[in-house]
């Protein structure tokens, strides 16, 4: 027997394999870091309410108002679009309600 290697075996390079579920990992993982990041180091915005009214006092006030309706019929029917929203203030002259067909 000798004690000399064989010379006629090469050794190749490994093929890379690439893998499609670690690359997909690799970049949600590099967003969440980067949004996480920008939160953390970013201004953050403050929510308030805004009300109308005074700003000196906030008062509630429960009370019953009793007035006179009239009820009055459409020339024609179909259905009924209001624009201004209930319990706001109008002017004269101003258009409530449209009146569409079916």
């Amino acid at each position: 027997m000798s004690s000399q290697k064989p010379t006629n075996i090469q050794i190749y390079r490994k093929k890379w394999n690439f893998n499609i579920g670690i690359f997909i990992f690799g970049v949600i993982f590099i967003y969440l870091t980067a949004t996480i990041l920008l939160y953390l180091t970013g201004n953050h915005v403050s929510i308030y309410e805004v009300r109308e009214g005074s700003i000196q006092r906030d008062d509630a006030y429960t009370g019953l108002v009793i007035r006179d309706e009239t009820v009055v019929q459409a020339d024609a029917e179909g259905y009924v679009n209001y624009f201004i929203l209930e319990g706001s203030k109008v002017g004269a002259q101003t258009s409530v309600y449209c009146l569409s067909p079916r």
